[in-house]
């Protein structure tokens, strides 16, 4: 309970960290490791090959065919996937560099991959069960490789790593997935108004996203919004399970000193603000 009770605060709406170096270890670790480093290169490299394998599956088609690869909202998704597993790893590759020379680093870039990784966890999961309650239809869609990459394998492959890393969630980090929701409602609304058409030829992407029926298609676009929120408070309490897991059976003495003291250090402001 104290735990919900935290996560509504300002501080935790932003994308700061007292301990930037939290986002380049594992939760099972104390510093950033060889072994983490492959790891993470092998989930960067893992994205940007399927990526590629994803864009080349048109690669027969018109050049004016294949750049719609891009107005698709699953496409942004295994975008941004690719592009926090890439710079990740190169975070925890600097940093694992210089500790092996006894050096610090700065880790500028750590918010630009927490926000990212926000997105790619929250929307991973959105996309895979959007898509194979509502939109598969194995009579028309072919369950090629690249339909499994960016349908079901991208939410495995969060799922795990949610369990590996040491960064935690904020619930209220909810509301980045939802705005990225938003703006691509907008940029298929706006695309629409211009004339745009999909791959299929149609003037909407997705059956559900059809602007020529604005008001549902509103509604749907709020559902998701919901939605999404809804999904990131799972990722909460899995990243709370991962914590609970963590100190119940694989915390040493010195951490559950360390846990106690904030307690205590905590329970001393509560306590001093009360009486001012």
């Amino acid at each position: 309970m104290n735990a919900f009770k935290s996560e509504f605060s300002l501080e935790h709406l932003t994308l700061r960290h007292k301990n930037p170096y939290i986002f380049v270890t594992s939760e099972w670790q104390k510093e950033s490791s060889f072994i983490y480093v492959v790891y993470r290169w092998a989930v960067a490299i893992f994205f940007v090959i399927t990526l590629f394998l994803c864009f080349i599956e048109d690669w027969n088609e018109p050049v004016s065919f294949q750049v719609k690869f891009l107005l698709y909202f699953t496409n942004w998704a295994y975008i941004i996937s690719t592009f926090q597993a890439v710079v990740i790893a190169d975070l925890t590759t600097k940093v694992f560099r210089r500790l092996c020379k006894k050096s610090r680093s700065n880790l500028k870039c750590y918010q630009v991959y927490w926000l990212s990784n926000i997105l790619s966890t929250d929307i991973a999961f959105l996309v895979t069960i959007w898509y194979w309650t509502f939109i598969y239809n194995p009579k028309v869609d072919v369950l090629s490789l690249a339909n499994i990459f960016k349908h079901a394998l991208n939410s495995v492959v969060a799922m795990v790593d949610l369990f590996i890393v040491a960064h935690p969630v904020r619930l209220l980090h909810g509301i980045y997935s939802a705005v990225f929701l938003v703006v691509y409602g907008l940029f298929s609304a706006a695309y629409y108004v211009c004339g745009g058409l999909g791959k299929n030829g149609y003037t909407y992407m997705y059956t559900f996203l059809d602007w020529r029926k604005p008001w549902c298609t509103f509604g749907i676009c709020m559902g998701l919004v919901v939605i999404v929120n809804i999904l990131h408070s799972v990722v909460w309490l899995l990243y709370q399970l991962r914590k609970w897991i963590r100190s119940k059976y694989f915390s040493t003495e010195e951490d559950r000193h360390l846990i106690n003291t904030i307690k205590y250090v905590d329970k001393r402001k509560l306590f001093k603000n009360k009486i001012n």
